[in-house]
C-alpha cells in the first residue's frame, strides 16, 4: 500500500511531514476538504487527524480556511466516508460526497491555515487510508486493506505549544471506541520535496472493525456519549429528587408530630382554664356565703 506524504506548515511557519488519508468533495455545499495525519497518537488506541478546505486551482490544491458551519458540515459527510470505509464490503453508500483522485494534484499549504482537529480510533483510520469507493473489493478478504498504518514520525523537539497553535480548538471528537491494536513498527522512510509516495511493508492484519459497523447505519459514538451523560444526569437528578424527598418527608413528619404536641398542650391548657373558671366560680359563691353570713352577724350586733 502506498502512503502519499505532504509537508503542512503549523503556525510558526515550521514544515511538517503528514500523510495523506483522504480527499473529498461535500456535494451538497460543493466545496473539497483534505483529511491528513501528523501521526499524533492519543490514549485509548485514539489518533488525532487534521481536516483541511481545500481551494482547487487547476492542477494544484492550496489548504484554506473555512467558516465553522462548513467544517460542521465536512465533519459529518467525513462520518459517512468513515462508515463506508469501515463496511463489510468498502463501497460507497452515500451520495454526500465524492471520493478524490490525488494522484496528478499538487498539494500546497501556507503559513495561517487552520485545520479542524479530529479523533478517531487507529484501526478506523487505517480503514480510511485504503478506502477506494470506485472498487467493490469486499475488505474482510483483502489483508493489504488492513495493513497498519505508520506515519512519518513528527520531531521530537515539537513542543506543545506548537501542535497548539497548528490546530485550532475543536469540540467535535467522534469515534472515541477501537479495537485492540497490534504492536506497530515503526517505518523508515524518506521525503524528497513538498510531497512524496512511500511503501509500507505488509504487516499483519489488524482487528476486524467494531461489531458497532455492522449493520445499515454507522453507531455514532458522540451520540452514544451524549446518550450516556445524559443518562448519567438523569440518575443523579433522580437521585437528587429523592433525596430531596426523603428529606421532605422527614421534615412534614417532625413538623406533624410538633403539630401534634402543640395540639396536646393546648388541650391541656383547656382542661387548665376549665378547671381554674371552676375554682373562680366556687370562690364567688364562698365569697357571697361568707357576706351574708356577716350581714347577719351585724344585724343581731345592733338588735
Amino acid at each position: 500500500m502506498l502512503l502519499r506524504t505532504i509537508e503542512v506548515s503549523d503556525a510558526d511557519g515550521q514544515l511538517l511531514n503528514a500523510v495523506v488519508l483522504c480527499g473529498f468533495t461535500a456535494t451538497y455545499i460543493d466545496r473539497q476538504f483534505l483529511v491528513y495525519s501528523l501521526n499524533e497518537k492519543l490514549g485509548d488506541n485514539l489518533i488525532k487527524i487534521y481536516l483541511s478546505p481545500l481551494k482547487n486551482e487547476g492542477s494544484v490544491l492550496n489548504l484554506c480556511n473555512a467558516p465553522p458551519e462548513i467544517l460542521t458540515t465536512a465533519t459529518q459527510v467525513l462520518k459517512s466516508i468513515i462508515h463506508d470505509a469501515c463496511s463489510t464490503k468498502a463501497i460507497q453508500t452515500e451520495s454526500t460526497y465524492a471520493v478524490m483522485d490525488l494522484g496528478d494534484k499538487e498539494i500546497q499549504s501556507s503559513v495561517g491555515t487552520t485545520p479542524h482537529c479530529l479523533k478517531i480510533s487507529e484501526a478506523w483510520l487505517r480503514s480510511l487510508l485504503s478506502y477506494h469507493p470506485s472498487s467493490s473489493v469486499d475488505t474482510s478478504a483483502s489483508p493489504s486493506m488492513h495493513n497498519n498504518f505508520v506515519a512519518p514520525s513528527i520531531p521530537n523537539d515539537d513542543s506543545p505549544s506548537k501542535t497548539a497553535n497548528y490546530c485550532a480548538s475543536s469540540q467535535v471528537h467522534y469515534m472515541t471506541t477501537a479495537p485492540v491494536l497490534n504492536k506497530i513498527e515503526p517505518l523508515m522512510y524518506a521525503t524528497g520535496g513538498a510531497s512524496a509516495v512511500v511503501s509500507a511493508p505488509f504487516i499483519e492484519p489488524a482487528a476486524p472493525a467494531p461489531s458497532a459497523l455492522t449493520g445499515n447505519h454507522l453507531a455514532k459514538p458522540l451520540d452514544q456519549n451524549i446518550s450516556k451523560k445524559i443518562e448519567t444526569n438523569l440518575k443523579s437528578l433522580i437521585a437528587s429528587v429523592t433525596n430531596h424527598k426523603e428529606t421532605l418527608l422527614a421534615q412534614y413528619v417532625e413538623l406533624k408530630d410538633r403539630q401534634e404536641k402543640l395540639e396536646q398542650r393546648e388541650r391541656l391548657l383547656l382542661i387548665r382554664e376549665l378547671a381554674l373558671s371552676k375554682q373562680e366560680d366556687e370562690l364567688a359563691m364562698d365569697i357571697r356565703s361568707l357576706q351574708a353570713a356577716e350581714q347577719q352577724i351585724n344585724n343581731l350586733m345592733r338588735s
